[in-house]
């Protein structure tokens, strides 16, 4: 293409620099994206630990022990994740939905992080089942060991933050400090997701299943708000009303540097 047939002026929902470029886009894909509000990313550390989860087994300290140094190596993986692709929370690796990151292609990037979630999930995984000599009867004590070990971590240093902020607060101020965490509070927290490698099992033993099935294979990582049922597509005509896509600079083009008419064409 030549230099004066590139477009000079954006929708604003490109979030391209301003020096690039930008207009407020009036038309749909502009109001739906006004419309969306982006809020920071905060994950509850305020639920108790599901006690039926802890208590389904007399784990001995022998398990809780092997557990949490499968986790120590877990964590340290997720870790080496975060800081290779400047990712801000465990949770972005785990499901795949990544707020934030260091590569400048999203696209590729998604398909990239679904292939490392699912390495790191497969290889921890692995580590426990290979470990069982009778799979069906070991594995949901493992991963209750798991979960029991990951929440007993998160809960101590709760307990330890909130000393810290008895401490920590005036003699004078009136009534105790606020045990509401803060974001500095939820980021010196011990990670969270091991246990959930097996969401499944930790599933079955929420409902008093505490053997896993003969035929028990971890479930695929597929984390999807879409169901596996019959779903209409949803077409731009349902949208707009108009079988037109919209095209728009505010008068409907953009211009290029030789000052001729561009159309941009706003496409989901």
């Amino acid at each position: 293409m030549q230099k004066r047939h590139r477009v000079r002026q954006w929708p604003h929902f490109f979030d391209k620099p301003i020096e690039e470029g930008q207009y407020r886009s009036e038309k749909i894909l502009g109001q739906l994206y006004d419309l969306v509000e982006r809020i920071d990313f905060k994950p509850c550390y305020d639920s108790q630990p599901d006690e039926q989860l802890i208590t389904a087994f007399e784990l001995t300290e022998n398990e809780l022990q092997e557990a949490k140094e499968v986790k120590v190596e877990y964590d340290a993986a997720m870790k080496r994740i975060m800081a290779q692709h400047d990712i801000k929370t465990e949770f972005e690796v785990w499901s795949t939905f990544v707020m934030s990151h260091s590569n400048a292609n999203d696209y590729k990037f998604h398909e990239e992080i679904g292939e490392i979630s699912s390495s790191l999930k497969e290889r921890f995984r692995k580590i426990v089942t290979d470990s069982c000599n009778d799979r069906r009867s070991q594995l949901p004590r493992k991963v209750a060991a798991m979960y029991a070990t990951t929440a007993r971590e998160i809960e101590d240093a709760k307990r330890k933050q909130q000393a810290d902020r008895v401490r920590m607060t005036p003699r004078n101020r009136n009534g105790p400090p606020s045990e509401q965490l803060s974001k500095e509070d939820i980021e010196g927290l011990p990670f969270m997701s091991f246990p959930w490698i097996f969401p499944e099992i930790l599933v079955d033993i929420s409902h008093g299943r505490l053997v896993a099935p003969r035929d028990y294979v971890p479930v695929h990582d597929d984390v999807s708000l879409v169901l596996e049922t019959d779903f209409e597509e949803v077409s731009i005509e349902s949208l707009t009303g108009d079988s037109d896509i919209a095209v728009s600079d505010g008068d409907g083009h953009g211009n290029s540097e030789d000052g001729s008419d561009v159309e941009v064409v706003e496409a989901i």
